[in-house]
């Protein structure tokens, strides 16, 4: 009986604990900018943009009908995913709990209420946002770079053997 209630109590204790992270993780994403960083990623904006890269070879006859799904479907991921915000947080919750501890989930929200952590706060999303444009648009730059030149000498040695 002893034991019981001993594995009771502690299991208890541990479970509140678990409880007391998870609130603590949930109110780091929010002093963090969590939800600026998501209305940032699932803006209206960003969705097109990378739904367009997606169909940029998009037969020209099919280019209405592209722009009409990309419009279309846009608009119903965003008014979804704001339905479901909170599974999103709960979800993130838990990859926040496997990385952090307790100790670094209280630091960081300590950091995130200090000036410098406010400020990477409000402007730490957009700055990602445009960091992954950036990196997309060097990365697509490069690949035509690199393709061209592979592509040349595959065709240059295609000539040499025949």
């Amino acid at each position: 009986m002893r034991t019981a209630l001993f594995i009771l109590t502690i299991t208890s204790c541990l479970s509140g604990q678990q409880s007391t992270v998870r609130q603590d993780i949930r109110e780091l994403i929010a002093v963090s900018g969590g939800q600026n960083m998501m209305d940032e990623i699932f803006s209206e904006e960003t969705i097109q943009k990378q739904m367009r890269a997606l169909l940029q070879n998009t037969p020209p006859a099919q280019q209405a009908k592209a722009e009409r799904f990309i419009r279309e479907f846009s608009k119903e991921f965003l008014a979804e995913s704001r339905t479901q915000r909170d599974h999103l947080v709960g979800l993130m919750i838990e990859v926040y709990a496997k990385y952090y501890t307790p100790e670094d989930v209280q630091a960081l929200i300590a950091f995130y209420r200090t000036p410098a952590g406010k400020k990477l706060a409000a402007v730490g999303p957009k700055a990602a946002v445009e960091s992954m444009q950036v990196g997309q648009k060097w990365g697509q730059e490069l690949g035509a770079k690199i393709g061209a030149r592979v592509g040349a000498r595959i065709d240059a040695e295609s000539k040499e053997q025949k």
